[in-house]
Parts: C-alpha cells; structure tokens; sequence
C-alpha cells in the first residue's frame, strides 16, 4: 500500500493520483461490504 501511494505521489501530474483515490475508495467500499 505504501508503494502504491508513494507511485501515486510522484506521479501527481499524471493520473497516479487519481488512481490512487480510486483504489482508497474501491478498499473503503469492500470494508462497508
């Protein structure tokens, strides 16, 4: 997870990010489950 989210960090300009805030949502929505 921690990869992840260092990938995300530095690639901000590009879509990493948005990546990134997809993936938190997708994790965030199976723990509800």
């Amino acid at each position: 997870m921690i990869m992840v989210f260092s990938l995300a960090t530095h690639n901000r300009e590009h879509n990493g990010f948005i990546t990134f805030r997809s993936t938190v949502v997708a994790h965030r929505l199976a723990k509800t489950s």
